[in-house]
């Protein structure tokens, strides 16, 4: 092509470092993007709109995969540009940004527009009923009674990154866990290695106090182990196929026909449909079609089909609304009260606090804190992240 030949390489190398610069990102421009984290992924496409000095530039759950600094960070970005001018639409599920930062705030509810209010008029359990239709509890559901006696899952002498110190902990029966951690602390990492994904390395695991071998994500499913990631849309669902074909295809190894029972299939979907209160059209609905809070649900039931005694939520309501988060949070709760052990990795403070049974804190592939409820609040839990004590 004629105008390749006479690209000015060094000149773009420069305009990209600029522009990553005015989001606080100090990369090698030259990197390729799939190499970086979702959090710098994210900050490359947040430069890339500010590049084209847009006159109005729409922000859809830009702090999705941000940390609480780079996110901050953002913040600044964004009250900078509104204040030189420009127009920002602010799209997110996140109560505590929408209130920061928007002058105004208009509200959606299954496709519809319900209103448009001015901040400074409006509270956000008014926004909340608005989003839902309906008030909603907000108090903290804790388990009754955790039997510290009862480990379900111990972990020992596990190694996150190769110079991280090795790190152990106990999950209880009935337990929601909570692990905390900005990004690259290594939680995602650490439920990579116990879903054996990644090599454990030195360490070992014990499930109902028996040694468990996991060299493969196979050998964690018979183990009773289930993870449901973070990226549910590349990790979690075949976005092309059904609901129904989705739930079952951990489940057809189990099955172990070459001619599968359609009535069989149906029962179980039908259940879990039901019992978790999927919003469809049908179970051969393409799970691409569903919204966020359904399709994490999609998620759930496809590991609630395989019965596991424990379960790895990684950021379990990430970019769905505040209604679903609700509806996830009494559904953790409810698998809790029923036997289930639950991991629960989060990024939202308020989150944490809101299910977790207690806390474990992570910095740099290392625990930094463990907290029980009543030690807990966001003061706490932000210092340890930070590698404080």
């Amino acid at each position: 092509m004629k105008w390749a030949k006479t690209m000015d390489r060094d000149r773009l190398r420069k305009m990209a470092i600029t522009e990553l610069q005015k989001v606080q990102l100090d990369i090698d421009p030259d990197m390729e993007v799939s190499k970086l984290s979702c959090g710098h992924q994210q900050c490359v496409e947040i430069a890339k709109a500010l590049s084209f000095e847009a006159r109005v530039v729409v922000f859809d759950e830009p702090t999705a995969s941000l940390s609480e600094k780079e996110s901050q960070t953002l913040f600044g970005i964004i009250k900078d540009l509104r204040d030189s001018g420009m127009c920002i639409v602010y799209i997110s599920h996140r109560m505590e940004e929408v209130m920061e930062l928007a002058d105004r705030i208009t509200v959606f509810r299954n496709g519809k527009y319900i209103d448009t209010v001015p901040t400074e008029n409006v509270t956000e359990q008014k926004l909340i009923s608005m989003m839902i239709g309906r008030e909603l509890d907000q108090s903290r559901q804790a388990a009754a009674h955790i039997d510290t006696s009862n480990a379900i899952f111990s972990v020992r002498d596990v190694q996150v990154y190769p110079n991280s110190a090795p790190m152990s902990f106990d999950l209880y029966k009935g337990e929601i866990l909570g692990f905390f951690g900005l990004i690259g602390a290594g939680r995602t990492e650490l439920a990579r290695v116990l879903f054996g994904i990644d090599p454990i390395g030195a360490g070992s695991l014990r499930i109902h106090g028996q040694k468990a071998d996991i060299r493969g994500p196979q050998d964690a499913i018979d183990a009773g182990i289930a993870l449901i990631p973070e990226d549910r849309k590349g990790l979690g669902l075949v976005l092309g196929m059904s609901i129904r074909d989705n739930m079952l295809i951990p489940k057809l190894r189990q099955m172990k026909r070459a001619i599968l029972n359609e009535s069989e299939m149906h029962e179980i979907t039908s259940t879990y449909i039901k019992d978790l209160g999927i919003v469809m059209r049908d179970e051969m609905q393409q799970v691409k079609d569903l919204s966020g809070g359904n399709q994490q649900k999609v998620v759930i039931a496809k590991w609630l089909a395989m019965a596991p005694d424990i379960l790895i939520m990684d950021e379990p309501t990430r970019g769905i609304d505040v209604g679903a988060k609700r509806e996830i949070y009494a559904l953790m709760r409810a698998l809790a009260d029923s036997g289930k052990s639950i991991i629960m990795i989060s990024s939202e403070t308020t989150e944490i606090l809101q299910v977790s049974d207690r806390i474990i804190v992570m910095h740099d592939g290392e625990i930094t804190g463990e907290l029980a409820m009543e030690q807990a609040n966001k003061n706490t839990i932000m210092q340890a992240a930070f590698g404080g004590v």
